[in-house]
């Protein structure tokens, strides 16, 4: 290697090596005076003993890689894992973690391989079918876990060599890169902001900094309006707002990014900022659909004397299905729907699964029995349900035909076979017809969920059936596609069986 590049290397190693004693020092004031998590160990601000220059060589050597210089720093002169964000560092001996849960095969050099990810990748559900066969997490070795399906990583090949991306297991959106540029400026801010009190649940999401650097950003024309939103969702992190950005606050419902407006609202609900109410009012009409869902939550909280009439008005006139559905929620949660606005709903409205839930509320009696007979067969399979349940706790006779009748023709789904199962409940001889029919004929969820029904009704007709049924050593097969259940039919059959009032039924299970 030439002397230029070797000092060149030294210069930024040392620059490096400073870093590192600064961020110690940080550490250690941490540990004096913060109080650790509860879900944390005791020794969640202490490091691991740090590697030799030896022992990080042969691991490049190994891999065909050169470490970030600052992570390398911190590899030698700090720790080899242990205190760090959320659940701390693993060591480097488990920077295949990540790779080992979400790749069916990695191949030596998948360290080397320049990872393809990039900032600002389009945040939709089939973000990584461009890469085709490329693994999007090559060139990255895993630094912790976020808890669930969440790591972080950390890139060591490609354009973006030394950033720190979050990574999610599910794959429903692509890596998040934080902002800072490398991993001691993310780890520095860990503990600058542990040191600030701040709020560490999505600690590393957004710009760093305080109430000073998030509006200069808001301020900034230049700044676009991805920052500009990240910027305005990270004053809830802060453990207290200053009486100047209360007074600022409601000027950000005015910005041009929605998602600024949708986080101010968001903030305002943490801070209890009532000041901001007047103004949710009037974003209940903004353009964006997120905007007025937040204000939906936003208004409830901050202004209960005023919220109801302006989201009942949504309630009915939104032309987005996910803020018609918000609002009925809230209002149901608040007892603020009486029963002329939940028929209005049941017999008319259309949004989401309101309808389901607006029968669920509680509030029909014995003359509502036609309307909820009628529903049971609505083309939605959950108002359909909870119509059924419904007429159960009323105790309404008059749905038994219509039980009949829906039973008699209707296809095999989710919700027949919880109607077969339920009418064991009912308890009523009259619908012993229909369930025998279809404990001979059904597909064996729905044979099974009749003959739980019969064995509860303990109607003797149905012992043939059952002793057929009895010899069925096999699990249950949903439309003969695949197994449903670690049990076999025979012995579904017999545990329904040993619940029956009737003794000759429950002696065909021993």
């Amino acid at each position: 290697m030439p002397t230029s590049i070797l000092m060149e290397n030294t210069a930024i190693t040392n620059i490096q090596v400073a870093r590192v004693q600064r961020i110690l020092k940080k550490l250690a004031q941490v540990k004096a005076t913060h109080i650790p998590d509860k879900k944390s160990s005791p020794d969640q601000f202490q490091l691991v003993p740090p590697l030799s220059e030896a022992e990080v060589q042969a691991f490049e050597a190994e891999h065909r890689i050169r470490l970030p210089e600052d992570y390398r720093a911190f590899l030698i002169h700090a720790g080899n894992g242990g205190a760090g964000p959320i659940y701390g560092l693993y060591s480097l001996d488990k920077y295949n973690d990540f790779a080992d849960w979400v790749e069916d095969e990695i191949p030596d050099d998948f360290l080397a391989r320049p990872c393809p990810l990039s900032p600002g990748m389009p945040q939709t559900p089939d973000w990584r079918e461009p890469f085709g066969d490329t693994s999007p997490y090559q060139g990255t070795l895993t630094l912790g876990s976020r808890g669930c399906t969440f790591e972080t990583q950390l890139i060591v090949a490609g354009p973006y060599a030394g950033r720190v991306i979050y990574v999610d297991a599910d794959e429903h959106a692509p890596p998040y890169f934080v902002r800072e540029p490398d991993f001691l400026a993310w780890y520095e801010r860990w503990l600058d902001e542990l040191m600030l009190g701040y709020n560490q649940l999505q600690f590393g999401y957004g710009p760093g900094g305080g109430e000073l650097e998030l509006w200069q950003i808001l301020d900034d024309p230049q700044a676009d309006g991805e920052l500009k939103g990240e910027a305005a969702a990270a004053f809830w992190r802060l453990p207290r707002l200053s009486d100047e950005t209360i007074r600022r606050f409601p000027t950000l419902l005015e910005s041009s990014s929605a998602e600024v407006r949708s986080n101010t609202l968001i903030v305002a609900r943490k801070f209890k900022l009532k000041s901001l109410a007047p103004h949710a009012i009037v974003v209940l009409d903004d353009v964006s659909a997120d905007v007025r869902k937040q204000a939906v939550y936003t208004m409830e909280m901050l202004a209960p004397q005023r919220w109801v009439e302006p989201v009942r008005k949504l309630l009915w006139e939104d032309p987005d299905r996910h803020v018609a559905s918000t609002a009925f929620y809230q209002l149901k949660k608040a007892r603020a729907l009486i029963k002329p606005d939940l028929l209005r709903i049941v017999t008319t409205a259309p949004p989401h699964l309101c309808r389901a839930h607006a029968i669920d509320a509680g509030w029909w009696g014995a003359a509502d029995a036609p309307m909820l007979i009628k529903h049971l067969e609505d083309e939605e399979q959950h108002v359909q349900y909870r119509a059924l349940v419904a007429l159960q706790r009323l105790h309404i006779r008059s749905r038994l035909p219509a039980i009949i009748n829906l039973l008699s023709h209707e296809a095999v789904n989710d919700i027949t076979n919880i109607i077969l199962k339920l009418q064991g409940k009912s308890g009523q001889a009259a619908t012993v017809p229909v369930l025998l029919k279809w404990a001979r004929c059904g597909d064996d969820l729905s044979r099974l969920a009749a003959m739980d029904a019969l064995a509860k009704i303990g109607d003797e007709r149905a012992i043939p059936i059952a002793q057929r049924m009895l010899r069925e050593e096999r699990p249950p097969m949903q439309k003969k596609e695949k197994s449903t259940h670690g049990k076999t039919i025979a012995a579904l059959v017999r545990a329904s069986l040993e619940q029956s009032p009737n003794p000759r039924l429950r002696a065909l299970a021993r």
